[in-house]
């Protein structure tokens, strides 16, 4: 999201530099133009470099010298330190948030994490929130409150396009399995795995890991193999969602799909599962998918057969993703950024 902030308000006409604890080279896709600053909290054996007060002081030292008009904060520790590091120099500071607000049970929020979240932000100038599901549940706690939904970088189709594979595709964190609903998602398609022999579930973000890992052992009491398929991360992940006819977003819980957007952008038919209205903001009809309640097997699997088993409706929900990801595009983002900056 940084790099995406930069690049885009760059192209918008502004000066911009970014600031990071990792060297910003190549592999960020910086675009030339963007001022680079490297402050290491960790030294190159992986040890904490110095004091945070020293840290504290790099920072103050790149911001005073660089004289920024506003600091947009990423990453919440770490738009904590910058505001440390700037108390005195009359600098905005924008917190972005990219995590929900609110967690099932078994995930709760960390004392840490209610710090960062209900507490540090009165700090700032302004805050942005990726959903209104979360501006609801702030209830004006802070005084300049932003909603700011994710992006695609990925260009959306301008028709439907032709798929022959039959692939169910789900992206994400597989070591992160219970979060993402993995668990849940091989459940449900190995309920009706046998009926469609055709189709096969592609899970991309990782390996199966082997006869220990817990979705492995799914597969094998659901006898499912030959039908599930692992990719480890990759950056061609745009390739997958043009294969793919459906995509299954399968979390527990999530702060904002961004892969649903993508693969919503490149005509899949896609299935969610929803926690409290965030996901319900992204598909927001039938006519552009199918959203369900979260950690439910039952309803999931019910979606997968509606999905699989009727092509028309599939070929609607392909067209209204489509349009609706239109929707969420970068340059519709970079607008509600230029209003942000205009307003604060």
């Amino acid at each position: 999201m940084a790099v995406i902030i930069a690049n885009g308000l760059l192209g918008r006409g502004h000066q911009v530099g970014v600031l990071a604890s990792l060297q910003t080279g190549k592999d960020f896709n910086l675009e030339d133009g963007i001022d680079r600053f490297h402050v290491p909290v960790l030294d190159n054996n992986g040890q904490k470099n110095g004091s945070e007060l020293e840290t504290l002081k790099r920072i103050r030292a790149v911001v005073s010298e660089y004289k920024p008009n506003v600091i947009i904060g990423v990453m919440e520790e770490w738009t904590f330190r910058i505001w440390l590091a700037c108390l005195g120099l009359g600098i905005k500071i924008i917190s972005t948030d990219h995590n929900a607000f609110e967690r099932p049970e078994s995930h709760s929020l960390t004392k840490r994490e209610r710090f960062f979240k209900f507490y540090s932000n009165y700090l700032y100038s302004a805050l942005t929130v990726l959903t209104q599901a979360d501006a609801k549940l702030l209830n004006g706690r802070f005084k300049h409150t932003y909603v700011m939904p994710n992006p695609t970088t990925f260009k959306a189709l301008e028709t439907v396009p032709t798929k022959s594979a039959k692939v169910v595709l789900a992206v994400g964190r597989t070591y992160d399995w219970y979060v993402k609903g993995f668990d849940l998602l091989i459940r449900a398609f190995g309920e009706i795995a046998k009926d469609f022999p055709q189709w096969k579930l592609r899970i991309v973000g990782g390996s199966d890991s082997g006869a220990d890992s817990p979705i492995f052992a799914i597969i094998r009491e659901r006898g499912i193999r030959d039908q599930v398929e692992f990719v480890n991360f990759t950056p061609n992940v745009i390739d997958e969602y043009r294969n793919a006819e459906i995509f299954c977003l399968s979390s527990r819980y999530e702060g904002f799909g961004l892969v649903l957007v993508e693969a919503m952008s490149q005509g899949c038919a896609c299935i969610a599962c929803d926690y409290k209205g965030r996901q319900r903001e992204i598909i927001t009809s039938d006519s552009e998918g199918i959203c369900i309640e979260a950690d439910n097997e039952e309803l999931l699997a019910q979606s997968l057969r509606k999905m699989m088993s009727d092509n028309e409706y599939r070929q609607i929900a392909r067209l209204g993703a489509i349009k609706r990801a239109r929707e969420l595009s970068l340059e519709k983002y970079m607008d509600k950024w230029e209003n942000i900056l205009g307003s604060i």
